[in-house]
């Protein structure tokens, strides 16, 4: 993967200036704009490589039983937002982007949160008869459903480590 991180620069300060007239990149320019969204995906995956920690940590928790699915999606949730919130800060803020070291080490990172997080909101807490009968409706997916599932994408987050 390469990043240019100059092309990135001048994509956001085009962006910013098409703003500033009511305009959008993404209807002015679709090619520029997937240029720009292609970038940004590079400085997600830094951003959430970043939290990898507090990522794990969390999983671990979980996967050892210290915390309920509620709790988990919960605060995995939080996590997840705030490094997509900080993401959105970067997409409009040159000196951020300037300062940015890419890691050829964090690519794919920020997919494998983002698949997680669609895990997550499958989840159904089941407490009762009427929990389960909408788990069964929606196919969601209960706590030991999503336990499997964030097993598996902490065995894959754990290779980043």
């Amino acid at each position: 993967m390469k990043f240019n991180k100059q092309h990135l620069i001048e994509l956001i300060q085009y962006s910013n200036l098409l703003a500033s007239e009511g305009k959008s990149l993404f209807k002015t320019d679709p090619e520029k704009n997937r240029q720009f969204i292609k970038s940004m995906v590079v400085i997600s995956d830094g951003i959430y490589w970043e939290n990898r920690q507090n990522f794990l940590n969390l999983l671990e928790k979980f996967l050892d039983g210290k915390i309920d699915g509620e709790e988990f999606t919960s605060s995995f949730f939080k996590i997840w937002r705030s490094n997509r919130d900080l993401a959105r800060v970067y997409a409009k803020d040159i000196k951020l982007i300037q300062d940015f070291q890419f890691n050829p080490k964090t690519i794919g990172f920020s997919s494998l949160t983002a698949q997680l997080f669609s895990v997550c909101d499958s989840f159904v807490l089941v407490e009762n008869e009427k929990d389960l009968e909408y788990l069964n409706e929606v196919g969601g997916l209960d706590e030991d459903s999503l336990r499997y599932f964030v097993k598996k994408y902490y065995l894959e987050m754990k290779e980043y480590d």
